[in-house]
């Protein structure tokens, strides 16, 4: 007999049976959760490798209008964000940034992304004119070379 068989002193021996199927239920319960868990953090790893595949593809087209734009006359540089602004995540200060005739474009990127960018001179001293997104878009629009 194991522990949890035997008797209770002052438990109505006719409730174990009910209190074992109760601790049974809730033994399978935590399995199901335990198994739905696993099933989302495979989920969050599989989203993370489509984000990260969605950045290294853009960066690819971003590192490809940065080189049109310097054969173009326009100047592209690599920048770095504040890094006293604690909302960015570390490996993600660096930015590029080209400028246009109709106004600076500017891509934050991942540190592991850098090479694809050593073509491009580091500058420091220029920083964000303080475009958006749809600000940036509607730049890339208006130019024509």
């Amino acid at each position: 007999m194991s522990e949890r068989d035997e008797p209770t002193p002052g438990f109505p021996l006719s409730l174990m049976g009910a209190a074992d199927r109760a601790l049974d239920e809730l033994a399978a319960e935590v399995t199901g959760l335990q198994d739905r868990l696993a099933g989302l953090e495979d989920k969050v790893r599989e989203l993370g490798a489509a984000k990260d595949a969605a950045y290294s593809e853009r960066n690819q087209c971003v590192s490809f209008i940065a080189k049109l734009a310097r054969v173009l006359g326009c100047p592209a540089w690599i920048g770095v964000h504040n890094a006293a602004d604690l909302t960015w995540e570390r490996d993600w200060l660096h930015i590029v940034f080209i400028e246009l005739p109709t106004g600076q474009v500017s891509w934050h990127i991942h540190d592991s992304e850098l090479p694809r960018f050593a073509f491009l001179p580091r500058k420091d001293d220029v920083g964000w004119d303080g475009h958006g997104t749809a600000e940036k878009y509607e730049r890339m629009r208006a130019w024509s070379p």
